[in-house]
């Protein structure tokens, strides 16, 4: 048991590694390929709030009319979940449960004085309140704009004024603050923090922390990556200098130290032509005159490891913030390397208010009191030291400090000078008789109303008892965990309906962001998602054949590590590595993103298509449940950029340019087998007709034979015509924010120009990529000029293409000549969209707002997320309510009335008598 702990464990230390700040953000940008501009995130988030004010929410009274879409009709969206986990099977090992778990948070923010009342920002999904401790939870920014989140913090004097800034540090960038005046049921138009520096703007697109003034509920502090801001809360953001000797100054982390004093952490970026370069080093300033002005404060720190601080987290204690000048302060810093022996550089302690700093010792050179396999030191931070960094001080006690990291987290009662490891990553490995919390924390709170602990991170919230009298005892709970759809979902395959393990109805597997693969589980309670494979979950793919109710092939691909099969509908335990044929990767391009696609109508209903990162850079197949084989062996035909003529053949995949491409996203045509394609870098589609004997590149996407030269990069989804055999008619979309034209080289450096909306993200071609046209809809049923993460095309109506874009899904029945757009889904990145074969429904994956379904069933279909009866979202539960609930009783998925907030109760999707019942129940109070 010890030898698969320790090698558990090593394998959980590779798994984690893309989730270092600077080694994520590294292949977020390589398979983006271009820098996202501010300016183009704004117009995306405009154009959400068009949207939002367009069609809003759904309406239980009155809903609009409805028309038919093909085999998949408009119908009524049912938020699937996930909502718990039955299973949960750590990396590597088909064993668990682990414990419940959701997507990742970035901040946990307590009420003051209201036991049981909750704010929690999470990363993709927004911001959720609860009323009772957890039990039930509630979004509030699902119409905002976007749902990317990096920092949430309230007014302490007035508890109901909540500011939010948006863009996660270390994921989907977004520009923008707001703030809600009364506890989240409505929220202020949203401003953008600029910073100047040498007379050039620079437009904030992450907020990584937001503090008020305890004395002052209009001071608020303002923490982005490109600088410092003072707000008011109403008014522009105003930037505040930090000494910087050149180039910018990002800050990371502010506390409030006393009356009229700050303490805020960073570092600095050089500025270039080609935007903010980061550097590693931290910086640290102090100001004694509320922020007005500042000072460098690094001279406080032991000198020897100055030159050896990375990002750092501020904690002060609030018990000792009388004075500035006397308050206790800690600092938890990374090494600059952010990884090694020593990732964690050390934790640092101020008694006067962060003028001098002793090191305490947290860090590879020394031991926790109770070490354990996983953490067999206390370098808490570990290999993602510049990603997960958590800490808090006990209001009440300011010798009780509690700092979380990757694998762990621990508590000190005596101000740091000795650590007791709380809870770990994988007790059923280590044995450790510590109670589990998911790995990479990023949140750590205390509640002043009842003196509860909270923990949050890449799995969730965890709440923990501490018991001082007997530290690493207390127990740790993840049922805050149940109910909220916050996880980060990359891809989604389902099957035909009524098709499941043994009897199981509404098959759906999906990859999500550091919460495994998971296996919808209808039979156990509603929403139900089991974890069959851990880490990273990032392609799935189902074979069309069937036996004993389940795919006889399920596939599932997993960041570092591999490909694994289940031949027995994916049930824990089933997984093999299926990895024969295909090479290793190469060292320096271990890849993130793996792809997988299945050949729907291929000969034996088991055929998949994956494709290779450099060094190998090739499409393989598995067919029958056969070992890999490469396909891609005869010549590729390009298309000149200038002269748009058939060009050379050669044996490699390039661009315009004639640069190795890199591989994006893959398609598999649902009608004909044999026909694939490849998005690819560099705006390039290469297509096969006959099994990969022959590829054609296209033109640059978006532009065409005598009209355009302007075209995009990043392209995303592929959508065959299904009712053209050939491959010569298919839809792209893009998710670039920027267009450039082709006739200029790149040696020019040409400016970046936003797309404009003539030219739009989403495109079609009726000859195998030589001619695109836009394709943008008309009047006012026009397709969102935002960008396009997924696209899927009915099966069984070429006429009918869905649009999965960053602000919701987009349909047309009529070849692109107009768009529709139904209510009801959150304002969320659409990442992935299944259409089955003979499926009445559609299921959509997003990107922090879990899994949806277009559900045009018969009534009593599997349930998904309950809903909490606050119909008009007020946050009570009144008459306004009743009425809503009550028009819509009787009602199921097949019905325009069905509500999901009014289906409370039940295991099918229907508002009936018990529903009523459940309501009022709660009649009166909150949601």
């Amino acid at each position: 048991m010890l030898l698969l702990a320790a090698a558990a464990v090593a394998a959980r230390a590779q798994e984690a590694l893309p989730d270092d700040a600077e080694a994520r953000m590294e292949a977020v940008r390589a398979f983006q390929e271009e820098q996202v501009t501010p300016a183009a995130l704004i117009r995306n988030l405009r154009a959400a709030q068009r949207e939002r004010d367009r069609a809003g929410r759904p309406a239980a009274v009155g809903a609009p009319s409805r028309t038919a879409l093909g085999r998949v009709p408009d119908g009524v969206w049912i938020n699937l979940g996930p909502t718990r986990s039955d299973i949960l099977s750590p990396p590597f090992a088909d064993v668990g449960p682990e414990g419940q778990i959701a997507g990742r948070v970035r901040n946990v923010v307590p009420h003051p004085t209201e036991p049981g009342v909750l704010f929690l920002a999470t990363s993709g999904g927004g911001v959720w309140k609860t009323y009772d401790g957890g039990a039930s939870w509630e979004p509030l920014t699902d119409l905002v704009g976007s749902t990317s989140v990096g920092a949430l913090a309230m007014d302490p004097q007035m508890p109901d004024i909540l500011y939010l800034g948006l863009g996660d540090p270390f994921d989907a960038p977004q520009p923008g603050l707001t703030r809600t005046r009364d506890g989240g049921v409505t929220w202020d138009p949203i401003v953008f923090p600029t910073a100047v520096y040498g007379g050039a703007p620079f437009l904030a697109q992450r907020v990584r922390d937001i503090a008020v003034d305890p004395l002052g509920s209009a001071h608020v502090l303002v923490a982005t990556d490109v600088g410092l801001f003072k707000w008011d809360g109403a008014s522009a953001p105003v930037q505040l200098a930090l000494p910087v000797a050149s180039g910018g100054a990002a800050a990371w982390s502010i506390a409030w130290v006393g009356p009229d004093t700050w303490l805020v952490s960073g570092q600095g970026f050089d500025i270039t032509p080609a935007g903010p370069v980061p550097q590693t080093l931290l910086k640290l300033w102090r100001s004694t005159d509320g922020g007005e002005t500042w000072a460098d404060a690094l001279g406080g720190l032991p000198a020897q490891d100055v030159l050896d601080l990375g990002r750092a987290t501020l904690a002060a204690a609030p018990s000792t913030r009388r004075s500035g000048d006397a308050s206790r302060v800690f600092l938890l810093a990374a090494n600059a390397l952010g990884s090694g022996a020593r990732a964690t550089k050390d934790l640092y302690r101020s008694e006067d208010g962060g003028r001098t700093w002793t090191a305490l010792g947290l860090n590879g050179d020394y031991v926790p009191t109770n070490p354990i396999l996983s953490q067999p030191t206390l370098d808490i931070l570990a290999g993602q030291a510049n990603y997960n960094q958590a800490i808090a001080v006990d209001p009440q006690d300011a010798n009780a400090v509690i700092v979380g990291g990757q694998f762990s987290f621990a508590g000190s009662q005596d101000g740091g000078q000795t650590w007791t490891l709380l809870g770990e990553w994988a007790p059923q490995f280590t044995q450790s008789g510590l109670q589990y919390v998911h790995a990479d924390l990023h949140a750590i709170a205390f509640s002043q109303a009842d003196h509860q602990l909270y923990v949050g991170g890449d799995g969730g919230l965890f709440l923990v008892d501490v018991s001082p009298a007997s530290p690493g005892s207390g127990r740790i709970s993840d049922n805050l965990n149940l109910g909220m759809v916050t996880h980060l979902v990359y891809n989604i395959a389902c099957a035909p309906d009524a098709l499941g393990w043994e009897g199981e109805q509404d098959f759906v597997i999906a990859g999500l962001q550091d919460n495994g693969t998971r296996l919808r589980n209808s039979l156990s309670a509603p929403g139900t998602f089991d974890q069959v494979l851990g880490g990273d979950g990032i392609g799935v793919a189902v074979s069309t054949a069937i036996s004993g109710g389940v795919p006889v092939a399920i596939l599932a691909s997993q960041p570092l590590h591999t490909i694994r099969r289940s031949a027995r509908g994916g049930l824990p335990g089933t997984w093999a590595v299926f990895m024969n044929g295909l090479p290793p990767p190469d060292s320096d391009s271990i890849p993130f993103f793996i792809r997988l696609v299945s050949d729907p109508t291929a000969p034996g209903g088991q055929t998949f298509l994956t494709f290779t990162f450099r060094p190998d850079r090739h499409v393989y197949r598995s067919r029958f449940g056969g070992p890999w084989a490469r396909i891609d062996l005869g010549l590729i035909h390009h298309t000149d950029s200038t002269t748009h003529a058939d060009g050379a053949t050669t044996s490699s995949f390039t661009d315009y340019a004639g640069n190795l491409v890199d591989f994006r996203y893959l398609a598999a045509h649902d009608t004909k087998s044999g026909v694939y394609a490849i998005a690819a870098s560099g705006g390039s589609i290469f297509v096969t007709s006959d099994n990969g004997a022959s590829w054609w590149g296209s033109a640059i996407l978006g532009t065409s034979l005598q009209q355009n030269a302007i075209g995009l990069k990043s392209a995303t989804g592929v959508a065959f015509d299904p009712s053209d055999p050939t491959g010569n008619r298919y839809w792209v979309g893009s998710e670039a924010t920027t267009a450039f034209d082709t006739t200029l080289s790149a040696a020019a450096n040409p400016p970046a120009q936003p797309v404009p909306d003539s030219l739009g993200h989403l495109f079609r071609t009726d000859d195998r990529g030589l001619n695109w046209t836009p394709v943008l809809g008309s009047g006012t049923a026009v397709l969102p000029n935002v960008p396009i993460a997924s696209l899927k095309a009915d099966p069984n109506d070429p006429n009918t293409l869905y649009v999965g874009t960053y602000v919701g899904l987009y349909k047309t029945t009529d070849g692109g000549q107009t768009f529709t757009r139904d209510p009801g889904l959150p304002l969320v990145k659409v990442t992935d969209i299944c259409v089955a074969p003979g499926s009445s429904n559609m299921k959509v994956a997003t990107y922090g707002r879990g899994i949806w379904q277009l559900n045009m069933g018969p009534g009593g279909l599997p349930a998904g997320a309950k809903g909490l009866g606050d119909l008009d979202f007020n946050q009570r539960l009144d008459g306004f309510d009743l009425l809503d609930l009550a028009a819509a009783l009787g009602s199921t998925t097949a019905s325009a009335a069905y509500r999901q907030e009014a289906d409370l109760v039940g295991s099918t999707n229907a508002v009936d008598d018990s529903d009523l019942a459940a309501f009022l129940q709660k009649f009166g109070g909150r949601p």
